[in-house]
């Protein structure tokens, strides 16, 4: 309905994007995968940085909401371009998914080489966002219990 309101423009793609992202934003909402997401995050980061997972941070820099600005900055930008050089269908809009998706994993991979710069602090920050607002949330001793028994078990199988 958004695309059909009028001409494609950066901005109308751009809220069309926004609406895309609503239902991912309201699972995560309600329920424990936001706790549970942040469990990940946080025995991830007490293993690289050898701490107890209570005291480590709920956010993680190679998390994948880290891949949403760019992906969805590069398909709105993307989409005009294809429609304005005069492009239609499927495969021009394949075309644009699939560079999307390219551009975004290599601005993550920029950014993990480069994670000390200015710019790749700033790349990741609406990532950071994401995930400080709604994609995880502080979980609760037992669902951090839960996280040490599956990183436990991970490392046991990984030195098989």
């Amino acid at each position: 309905m958004v695309r059909a309101a009028g001409p494609r423009t950066v901005a109308r793609e751009l809220a069309v994007a926004g609406v895309s992202l609503l239902p991912a934003l309201l699972a995560l909402r309600g329920g424990d995968l936001a706790s549970y997401h942040g469990v990940e995050h946080k025995a991830i980061a007490a293993y690289e940085q050898d701490e107890d997972a209570s005291a480590a941070g709920k956010e993680h820099e190679r998390c994948g909401s880290n891949l949403v600005a760019p992906l969805l900055a590069s398909a709105a930008i993307g989409n005009v371009a294809v429609r304005r050089a005069g492009l239609r269908g499927p495969a021009a809009e394949g075309v644009v998914a699939l560079g999307s998706v390219a551009f975004a994993v290599e601005v993550f991979a920029w950014s993990e080489r480069h994670s000390g710069s200015r710019l790749a602090r700033l790349l990741r920050l609406p990532g950071h966002e994401i995930q400080r607002t709604v994609g995880t949330r502080e979980p609760s001793a037992e669902q951090l219990e839960v996280g040490h028994a599956a990183l436990d078990e991970i490392l046991r199988l990984e030195r098989g």
